[in-house]
């Protein structure tokens, strides 16, 4: 109940489900993948991805289900402790059957220090991963391919890192159009009176 029949239907069918199914025996998919190369052009390579039962019971069969692996992404779940600890057992008993072939971790619900440690001893990648919002499902399935094709296709380009688009250029504000002065107001003439002085009426006699 790591999360890996979870991760494998996110990468080949794109569909997440919380609903927990058992694995019992071996489900195998399958998936094409096209790795672009540096020089131009791709190779094509198909994964058999093999979802192996991982509860204890049936640790006597794995061994079986391991012959004719050329490559695995083992599959943890931070949360669960448990999960930690039995990571180098399954490596250790995947290399006795295939012997150091190409690896991947993947983690679940993850703090990367714990797993960090194991994966430094074998060489290869640790990825956070999501089945649900999909982080990394792509990147992991990815990365083992190439690790399973760079000793016969050593230019293989790595997995394209997302990069934050670039801002654009924010547009300059056009310069306000300057305020034609209103022309003053002629003030009105002013019109001057001259003020008449009354005649003095004579005295009648």
């Amino acid at each position: 109940a790591v999360g890996k029949t979870c991760l494998i239907k996110k990468y080949v069918f794109d569909t997440f489900s919380d609903d927990y199914l058992l694995t019992l025996g071996t489900k195998t998919t399958r998936k094409n993948l096209a790795l672009p190369l540096q020089e131009g052009g791709n190779v094509n390579l198909t994964f058999m991805i093999w979802d192996i039962m991982g509860q204890k019971e049936f640790e006597r069969l794995h061994s079986m289900f391991f012959q004719g692996s050329k490559g695995a992404i083992v599959v943890c779940e931070c949360t669960r402790k448990e999960t930690l600890k039995s990571l180098d057992n399954w490596v250790k008993n995947l290399y006795k059957v295939a012997p150091h072939v190409p690896l991947g971790f993947a983690i679940n619900k993850y703090t990367l220090d714990d797993v960090e440690a194991v994966a430094s001893q074998y060489d290869t990648v640790v990825m956070p991963t999501s089945a649900k919002t999909g982080l990394n499902v792509e990147k992991a399935f990815y990365e083992l391919g190439r690790r399973l094709l760079v000793k016969h296709h050593p230019t293989v380009k790595k997995y394209p890192e997302e990069k934050a688009p670039a801002e654009k250029p924010k547009a300059k504000a056009a310069p306000a159009p300057e305020k034609k002065a209103k022309p003053e107001k002629e003030a009105p003439p002013v019109v001057e009176f001259e003020e008449e002085e009354a005649e003095e009426e004579e005295p009648e006699e």
